[in-house]
């Protein structure tokens, strides 16, 4: 059976939440979402989390194992792209080449590519880390 895609999710955001490195650059640690997060005040800089594909890996033995991508956004304010470079490195580093391991799953990441900061209004710069990997269901 694949590991649900909100199961995923979760594991994945309390990560970010937990690593002092990132969340010591963001306004709160409650500024670590969901991509689809619907609310109407964001506090910058913030970090939003899309899960892309969890696509089932079709081979001769009956496995679950799943190819996954999905991208950490982020998002700052200011006059320059600068800082919103520095917490996209950090994040990149964070996952590169990881050995991720969750209650349920584990899977080892690696960087599938950084988007630079691009200007999203007059003062917004959004960045985006793409990351791939293969889950290995627990158990």
């Amino acid at each position: 059976m694949m590991i649900h895609p909100e199961v995923v999710q979760i594991d994945l955001i309390a990560d970010l939440k937990g690593t002092t490195s990132i969340t010591s650059l963001l306004a709160s640690a409650d500024e670590v979402k969901e991509s689809q997060y619907q609310g109407t005040r964001w506090n910058y800089p913030a970090l939003r989390l899309a899960i892309i594909a969890q696509t089932p890996i079709i081979g001769p033995e009956p496995c679950d194992l799943v190819r996954f991508s999905f991208a950490i956004r982020v998002y700052t304010e200011g006059g320059s792209s600068k800082s919103n470079s520095h917490l996209l490195g950090i994040v990149n580093d964070r996952y590169h080449r990881r050995i991720f391991e969750a209650p349920t799953w584990i899977s080892v990441f690696r960087s599938a590519g950084l988007n630079n900061p691009s200007r999203a209004t007059d003062k917004l710069w959004r960045g985006e880390a793409l990351f791939e990997g293969t889950i290995y269901p627990k158990g």
